[in-house]
Formats: structure tokens, sequence, C-alpha cells
């Protein structure tokens, strides 16, 4: 693995980088309160060489550095809407907000933290934002728009959808399925839960997680997530199918509009009599199995991305990259190694030829 770029502009430490989806841009959060849009420099494979360098698109200022209406605090946090139109940030002033990509100005400031807001996702599919804080709260948000005359671009929301306490320590890591159903939800204090996304309706919980996560994932199907917990334990959990298709109700086809009742900021949460029964019967989370990942020079940060066919690429922090199968995790056996890379351009490798007719 080697370096083909490298951006520089922020002046304090940088907390977080993410891709948005057409992976042709990239955000980065800062503790010098801005965040910036970078443009990714253009790849020759081939020849191994860059034909277009990056540069930084926008900066999203800050209250120091002259803007009222940015954040004044460390951003801890930033993610892509599936659109790319709009960048959430969390920051250490307890609040979350929208950003106009193409302006660098604020759609909305979404503030029901009481402390610093350690985690945010997007909804791969629906204009929602799960925000965790380090209160071990977690809030669902609509950022949509609605249509305006007078602005083609519409009104940016930012209604809160539901509430709830889900931990008793700081939210480190939280994801949607890739379905946009689900979300999950891993804390501090060891502990994993999964809600409904529509209704911030309990699926599933677990409490005793062997040490504290560091990132959660959904695979492609979104019935197992992969946990990394401190120290390069990779555990797999299954969950439920029968669970998570119960907590929807038949007419609800999962939108927001559904008979599932969310749990609105200051109100108690209704939920449906037959759900609640079923829920205390079948919402569980089964181990599948632990993997520890390999300890290398360097490699104490991981990065672990679910892919399908029950695989996983995982990361280390030396370089290393690991295609895992669920398969070695549930039976503990190693990974076949990684396969030789091939030859670089301008040589050519020539099999021997055993044939010695003409």
């Amino acid at each position: 693995m080697e370096q083909i770029f490298e951006f520089s502009g922020h002046s304090d430490a940088v907390n977080m980088s993410t891709f948005n989806s057409s992976c042709d841009k990239l955000a980065s959060a800062s503790d010098d309160c801005t965040l910036r849009v970078w443009r990714l420099p253009e790849y020759d494979n081939i020849n191994r060489r860059v034909i277009k360098v990056g540069e930084c698109l926008r900066v999203l200022r800050g209250v120091p550095q002259g803007y009222p209406h940015g954040h004044n605090d460390a951003v801890t946090q930033c993610d892509f809407t599936p659109d790319g139109r709009v960048l959430v940030s969390a920051s250490d002033d307890k609040t979350v907000k929208t950003w106009n990509i193409e302006t660098g100005l604020i759609f909305r400031t979404l503030e029901g933290h009481a402390g610093w807001v350690t985690s945010i996702r997007t909804s791969p599919f629906r204009s929602q934002l799960i925000s965790g804080g380090d209160d071990g709260m977690i809030m669902l948000w609509d950022i949509g728009f609605d249509p305006d005359v007078a602005n083609p671009e519409g009104l940016a929301r930012g209604g809160l959808l539901g509430t709830e306490l889900a931990h008793s320590a700081p939210v480190v890591a939280m994801t949607f399925s890739p379905d946009g159903r689900f979300v999950a939800s891993a804390a501090a204090d060891c502990s994993l839960v999964v809600y409904q996304a529509s209704s911030l309706c309990l699926l599933a919980k677990i409490s005793n997680l062997p040490a504290p996560p560091l990132s959660v994932n959904f695979d492609c199907d979104a019935w197992r997530v992969w946990v990394l917990s401190d120290g390069g334990r990779l555990l797999i959990y299954d969950l439920d199918d029968k669970s998570a298709g119960a907590a929807q109700s038949p007419g609800s086809h999962g939108s927001p509009s559904s008979s599932l009742a969310r749990s609105p900021a200051g109100s108690p949460r209704r939920e449906d009599p037959s759900l609640v029964v079923k829920k205390k019967k079948k919402a569980k989370v089964e181990p599948l199995g632990t993997y520890f990942l390999p300890r290398m020079s360097g490699g104490s940060h991981y990065s672990v991305s679910p892919q399908a066919g029950n695989t996983c690429i995982v990361v280390c922090g030396d370089g290393a990259v690991t295609l895992l199968k669920l398969h070695n995790v549930v039976h503990k056996e190693l990974p076949p190694p990684t396969p030789i890379a091939p030859p670089r351009p301008g040589k050519v490798r020539i099999k021997d030829d055993d044939d010695d007719t003409e």
C-alpha cells in the first residue's frame, strides 16, 4: 500500500473523513471547528501516477473563522447524504448541522443533545439521520426538503422524530442497515442495541460485549451485525429475522407514517400491544463466532467492511488487507494467504513450459 496524494489545509487535528456515494469527493472534520470538502485526485492505475491533483472545493467555516452559524467547538463527525447534496456534521458544541455543499452555508442546526455529539449516520435511502451523544442518548431526525416556490432547492427540514436512552455510556458507533430499515448503536459500556429505524422500536439488545466496541456494521442482507471491539476482536451476531419482521406491521412497509408510534421528544412512546408480546418472545441476538485479528506492528487501528457472500474486508493500521469469510470466524479457521500481487507494468512473468514437444 502506498500513498498517492496528501491533502492539507486544516489548522488542527482531523477527527474524521468520509467519502460521498460516488467516491469523487471527500469530507473532513477537524478540531479547528471547520469542515472541508475535497475533490479527489484522478489516478492512472496502469501507469501508477496522478493525472489530476485533488483540491479543496469548499471550507465550511465555524464561529472562530467568522461564520456565526457554524460550529464553535471541535467537529468530531461528518457524513454525506446519499444524494451528495448535504453534508451533516456533529460537534462538541452539542449540535448537529446540515450544510449546503455548494454554498458552504448552513441548512439547519439540530439541537437536543445535552452533551457532546459523538456519532452520526445518515440513512442510505430515507431522509433520516441518527445521532448519538456522550450521555447514551440517540436521536432520530428528519433532514429532508419541502417544496418551496421561492427556493428551487426546497426548504430543509430538521424535525426530531424520536429519542431513546439506549446506553449508560457514550455512543461510539452507529450504522443503518443497507436497506435503511434498521439502525444499530454501540457504546462504551459494552452494549449493542438494534432498533427499527422508522419508529425506534427496540428489536434486540446485548449488554455483555467482551470489550468496548470500536465499530459496528450490518452485512448486505441486514441480518448479521459485525462488531469490532477493542483489542482487534471481531464478533459476528445474527439477528433473529422473525423478530425483525414482526417489528413491522403488515401495513407499515417501513414508512415513517406507520402505525408503530415514534417517541417524540417530551412524550411517552406508544407501542402496539401485539408487538410488545412478540418482541419479548423473539428479540435476541445470537453470537455466531469470534475472530481475533492478527496483531501486527502499527496495526492498532482497523476498518471493517462487510461484503456480499458472507465475506468481510478488514484493513489493519499497518496497511494489511484481509478478506475474511464468515466460515473462518465461526469455525475459527485462518483465512487463506493473500494472493501474490500481479507484476508491475513493463515486466512479464513467464511460466516454465514442461512440454518439450515442438
